[in-house]
């Protein structure tokens, strides 16, 4: 496993991966949230990135940041059609803040419409 910090480049490691490919296999391993944002800003639509990162958020207990993330990070994936992955990012969204009954209806409506 490899550590990085916020200087980190926007290009490929050797290999075929991305940075963010090496960061959600765990190949690479982000050891804070400015870094994470860093990253974040080059690839700002990369919903797999930015569960990683709620992952991360969660493990150092920023739940509130971490809830707000997979929120994102699930509509990212409900816009690629990716919808198992949506609905995990939903879930891990609301066992740190739980849904109101209006807020799941309009995820299960964004799912239908997905």
């Amino acid at each position: 496993m490899t550590s990085i910090s916020s200087q980190i480049a926007d290009q490929k490691i050797p290999g075929d991966k991305t940075i963010p490919d090496h960061i959600i296999d765990g190949s690479i391993v982000i050891d804070s949230v400015e870094a994470f944002k860093s990253i974040l800003k080059q690839y700002p639509q990369n919903a797999s990135l930015l569960k990683a990162y709620s992952d991360f958020l969660t493990k150092n207990k920023l739940f509130d940041l971490a809830a707000k993330s997979y929120a994102e990070a699930s509509n990212l994936f409900i816009k690629e059609g990716k919808i198992l992955q949506a609905i995990v990012s939903k879930k891990l969204e609301w066992r740190i803040k739980p849904a109101e009954k209006k807020e799941t209806k309009l995820f299960l409506n964004a799912l239908k419409k997905g």
